[in-house]
């Protein structure tokens, strides 16, 4: 690791400062979000200053030998003492250990104690600390989980200490530091290669800071870096050993054992690790089941632990060790047996795998021996989808269910259910029929993929009401099948309920449901279960709270295995769009596109056709090589595709955008009808302001507009706004335009600046052109025509007309309303040249 831990240079000298002022630092962080470097650097920079660090970890703790963490500590002072452990009666105590309060009061003037994981250290060295602390005072720099904090830990006990969260690493601040180490950019598929294989963006920092140069992993081509070859090298140690840190030796062996099988079906696990063993590496985050289904194979998270556990034994034992590859040894069975049984575990590993697609195909295609069994239904459940996902052929998967029917009468809704799917994300109207309960000699597993789709199909139609009569009892179903049900159907039961809370337009409630929903999920690492995050970020979003919605996204990516995440890429692209941002947008885009086998376009996951989540909208509106008009027909054939579809909310959420761009008589018709079935409050209100904008009916638009104030669904209020602004100036009036552009930014109030893109449309509209933005720049110094026309090496004459023109194309004549309008909403648009 470096002297600094690039992502948190300004935490780090912070930290230092309040130290030499007697103040401490609690920093707050998820499990491997990069707390241990980060104080690693502090007890550096302490050193370098002069400071006498006493470092301690909860890990000895954790492994429960009582003030271990004291005994541990490489500073002579300690054994020097020759004193006895102040420990309870009855307790063991330690031949020749020193007294820790007098050895701390001798330096308590210089002391700097540094404790990483505080909630893991045991209550004697809290204790201990405690006590020296209260007689004598030092500084104390901790950090531990955010959801750890009572009266027994250390950091409730000692004073005069800052409480910081670890920041957040964004894609933007991970491409950054890339460039910061290397030079240049690293591709976008090494980037999400890195990622996946180390955990997160921390992770991927953490190898290329440490890495960087010195390998032959990452060779510079052209003006970027590729990653080639294996990402290992043993300086990537440290990184790995974060992960089981806390680990005692049995657990430690149960993961080197899982490392060395490599993929791991349930019913192999006996053999290798006890079921309390196994729970113990779930909870701690290291286990990830390659998917949703129950019977899937599983693996240690990421990747690159998995490695290191495996070069421990090797360099352990002085030999070579084979290690045999999960996805070969499934490979090899279903070649053996090409049935449903074999080829399910095998296109799940494989697809977590980061296979290549046409691998995975081969494995699905050239599977066509199933029975009437519950693992047969399963698979060709998500054949259909995958056929639909991966070929972009929802027929082919419709005539597959069909060709299949007939020789699986227990799962025959089943497979009706997986036609209702693939129809639902084409974009195909869904057949009623295909979503009738099962019959009495069916599987009861065939009731969540039906119950789950007809819940998804009214939220998506904004039948919200329908919907919650739907998910009434839902819950309990999947806890009656949750032998069966898989995470799937776990994280819809939570996440359901509050995306359509939120599409009603309840934000606040929705959003209090969706986080606690998470809490309940322990989305501990958010490694599982990023569907009920993206409602939560919909429902801020939805709010105005721009800033909030972005930061919720990147934390999600920060600690975060792409796998988990990728479909979340194009909501975080939408939400850079809004704040103005174009090449983050298309860089967020590029990783989506680079995402593993089955989430590119078309992708089966459950609510990718959720707002926000299709990734076509945004194509649209990034596109620099079509015009407004070629945009004005993409966005409103989107609209009309997803109408047809029954994804009314969708449709009205693209509706409001494509609006900007010009009117769709032809979408008139469809949009009435629609309006006369919505349920939703916030989506008919939504759909009155679309058609409003669409026919110019500027008091149709006020009274929407107001309704969305009144209702707090302030991204709709906003986006009204501007709308009328847009149809005003291009019916001539440029001054009631500059009115309401003005009101738009009014309304976004504070958040003004975190939705900067969505002003846009007006500066286009307007049409300043670059020199006219130098001119009016200059001006809104202070500068008088003259003076700006000195600057620009330009006559007096020359800049007086451009101040005109300036005037009359943006309806402002008085010289502070025009700065305000440039300093706001009125901002130069610069196009981000394609990726």
């Amino acid at each position: 690791m470096p002297e600094s831990f690039i992502p948190f240079r300004q935490q780090i000298e912070q930290a230092l400062n309040f130290a030499q002022d007697g103040i401490g630092s609690h920093f707050v962080g998820l499990p491997f979000s990069g707390r241990s470097e980060l104080l690693e650097s502090i007890t550096r920079g302490l050193k370098e200053r002069g400071r006498t660090v006493l470092a301690l970890s909860g890990n000895a703790a954790w492994q429960n030998q009582p003030m271990a963490a004291f005994a541990n500590t490489p500073l002579s002072f300690l054994a020097e003492a020759g004193r006895r452990w102040h420990v309870p009666p009855g307790a063991a105590t330690e031949a020749g250990a020193p007294d820790p309060v007098e050895a701390i009061s001798s330096l308590s003037n210089h002391l700097v104690i540094v404790a990483t994981q505080a909630d893991l250290l045991d209550r004697h060295t809290i204790g201990a600390i405690t006590a020296a602390h209260q007689a004598h005072g030092f500084v104390v720099i901790t950090s531990s989980s955010p959801s750890v904090f009572h009266p027994g830990t250390l950091m409730a006990n000692v004073n005069k200490a800052i409480r910081v969260n670890m920041p957040t690493l964004t894609m933007r601040g991970a491409d950054a530091v890339i460039v910061d180490i290397l030079g240049e950019p690293l591709e976008s598929r090494g980037v999400a290669a890195i990622t996946r294989a180390c955990g997160g963006l921390y992770g991927l920092i953490r190898s290329v800071t440490i890495v960087g140069k010195q390998t032959q992993s990452l060779v510079p081509i052209g003006n970027r870096w590729r990653a080639v070859g294996p990402l290992w090298s043993p300086m990537l140690s440290g990184i790995a050993q974060s992960f089981v840190a806390s680990f005692d030796e049995p657990t430690l062996e149960a993961a080197t054992a899982l490392a060395l099988a490599g993929m791991v079906l349930p019913e192999n696990a006996d053999g290798l690790v006890s079921p309390d063993q196994l729970r113990i590496l779930t909870e701690s985050g290291v286990i990830q089941f390659q998917d949703s289904l129950p019977g899937s194979p599983f693996a240690l998270h990421p990747p690159l632990l998995a490695t290191y556990l495996r070069e421990r034994v090797k360099n352990a034992s002085g030999s070579s060790i084979t290690v045999p590859d999960g996805v070969t040894k499934l490979l090899d069975a279903w070649r053996a047996d090409k049935t449903a049984q074999t080829a399910l575990p095998l296109w799940q590993a494989m697809r977590r795998g980061v296979r290549p697609d046409h691998e995975i195909d081969q494995v699905m295609r050239g599977t066509t021996r199933y029975g009437d069994d519950l693992l047969s239904g399963k698979f060709m459940w998500w054949k259909a989808l995958w056929i639909e996902g991966y070929a972009q052929d929802s027929k082919a998967a419709e005539a597959l269910v069909d060709e299949a029917l007939p020789n699986m009468p227990h799962y025959r809704s089943l497979l009706r259910a997986a036609k209702a799917r693939v129809r639902f994300i084409s974009n195909r109207p869904i057949d009623p029929n295909d979503l009738q309960m099962p019959g009495p000699d069916e599987d009861p597993y065939t009731l969540l993929p039906i119950t789950s789709l007809t819940v998804e199909a009214a939220i998506a139609a904004g039948l919200t009401f329908q919907a919650d009569a739907a998910l009434e009892g839902f819950s309990d179903l999947v806890e009656a099948h949750i032998k069966d049900a898989g995470d799937i159907f776990v994280h819809l039961s939570a996440y359901l309920p509050v995306l359509n809370r939120i599409l009603a337009g309840d934000l606040d409630r929705g959003i209090t449901d969706g986080l606690l929903a998470m809490r309940r999920i322990d989305q501990r690492a958010s490694l599982r279960g990023p569907a009920v995050a993206y409602a939560v970020m919909l429902g801020h979003l939805v709010a105005g709270r721009f800033g909030a919605a972005s930061t919720m996204f990147e934390k999600c990516i920060s600690l975060s295995a792409p796998v988990a995440i990728d479909d979340l890429f194009s909501f975080g692209a939408h939400i850079a769009l809004l704040q103005g941002d174009r090449e983050y947008a298309l860089s967020l885009m590029s990783r989506w596109d680079t995402s593993p086998a089955g989430a590119g376009e078309g992708s089966y996951v459950a609510y990718s056709r959720a707002p926000g989540m299709a990734p076509e909208p945004v194509r649209v509106l990034t596109n620099p090589n079509i015009s407004d008009a070629e945009r004005c027909a993409q966005g409103w054939d989107l609209v009309l595709t997803h109408l047809n579809g029954g994804h009314v909310s969708s449709a009205m959420f693209m509706a409001i955008q494509a609006v900007y761009y010009g009117p769709c008589p032809e979408a008139v018709g469809p949009i009435t009808q629609a309006l006369t079935t919505i349920e939703s409050p916030m989506i008919i209100e939504l759909t009155r302001l679309v058609l409003a904008a669409n026919d110019g009916d500027i008091p149709a638009l006020d009274q929407a507009i107001a309704e969305m104030s009144t209702h707090h669904w302030m991204l709709f209020a906003i986006r009204g706004q501007v709308a009328k602004a847009l149809l005003l100036y291009r019916q001539g009036e440029s001054v009631a335009g500059a009115l309401a552009a003005h009101y738009a930014w009014k309304l976004a109030g504070s958040e003004a600046v975190n939705g900067m893109g969505i002003f846009e449309p007006i500066a286009k509209q307007v049409g300043l052109s670059h020199r006219e933005y130098e001119v009016i720049d200059l001006v809104a110094q202070g500068m008088t025509a003259a003076e700006a026309a000195g600057r620009l090496y330009l006559s007096t004459r020359t800049v007086e007309t451009h101040l005109r023109n300036i005037t009359t194309k943006t309806g402002i004549s008085h010289r502070d309303n025009l700065i305000e309008a440039v300093r706001t909403w009125l901002h130069e648009v610069r196009q981000t040249p394609r990726a």
